[in-house]
């Protein structure tokens, strides 16, 4: 690690509850941008990255490009920041011969455009979309898990709330399910279950942790379940995390 990593994380373990990004209505604290480098840092290295490979960033100005900085100066790879603007083969041109071995992409059409131009970009080993947390096969395909706001980390163990949500989905008694992390002084975060109950269910909260215990390992089970009449959603009825957790604060 770089003298610059080992200032960051530094920073974010003395300023953890202080605000470290501001973009719109969004804040990101310290000790939430050391969890999403951190994270990013992970994966990189799980796909075989090594200290001073080069990694892409094509994204307009957001926090997750300083997140994905901050994962490289602690890892010790190399941004190469490549314009938004540019026509895939322009793309191309800098990812040959930057040497770059993971790309970032932000935003449904630069995607589509990684998509384009991959088969002509070999030496690139890892394809991500921002804003997202997977987890690599042998042959370095991504598998997208959830979003990396939405990432768990319990006692040092990551959870991620869509394993636990289809967990409880899978009880008969339970219509809906919503998992979040809130603070806790032992652990860091705990895990939280926001539950609908279908109708009739008589359900009770260590009834729902009892059936976790037995399809989920212990700190991935909610340590508290509150049970609502409904969730927050988005116009496509995806579960809105964010309104959960904030909703707690």
């Amino acid at each position: 690690m770089g003298g610059v990593g080992n200032l960051l994380l530094g920073a974010c373990k003395a300023f953890s509850r202080k605000p470290a990004i501001i973009y719109g209505r969004e804040t990101l604290t310290y000790g939430d941008y050391r969890k999403q480098l951190l994270q990013v840092a992970g994966l990189l290295a799980q796909a075989g990255l090594k200290p001073g490979d080069r990694v892409a960033v094509i994204s307009r100005n957001l926090p997750e490009y300083l997140v994905i900085f901050g994962a490289a100066e602690v890892a010790g790879y190399v941004v190469v920041p490549v314009n938004i603007r540019l026509t895939a083969e322009e793309v191309l041109y800098v990812l040959k011969h930057s040497g770059a071995v993971a790309v970032f992409l932000e935003g449904a059409a630069l995607v589509e455009l990684g998509r384009e131009i991959r088969p002509q970009a070999p030496d690139v080993r890892l394809w991500v979309s921002i804003g997202d947390v997977g987890r690599i096969d042998e042959e370095g395909y991504v598998y997208i898990l959830d979003r990396k706001n939405d990432l768990i980390i319990t006692g040092g163990e990551n959870v991620y709330p869509s394993a636990v949500e289809a967990a409880l989905l899978s009880h008969p008694e339970i219509e809906e399910a919503g998992v979040v992390g809130v603070p806790d002084i032992e652990w860091g975060e705990k895990v939280k279950a926001f539950v609908v109950l279908k109708d009739g269910s008589r359900l009770g909260p260590k009834d729902v942790t009892d059936f976790c215990r037995g399809r989920l390992g212990g700190h991935k089970c909610p340590r508290e379940v509150q049970f609502v009449r409904e969730l927050p959603k988005n116009s496509v009825g995806k579960v809105l995390r964010r309104k959960l957790r904030e909703n707690q604060a």
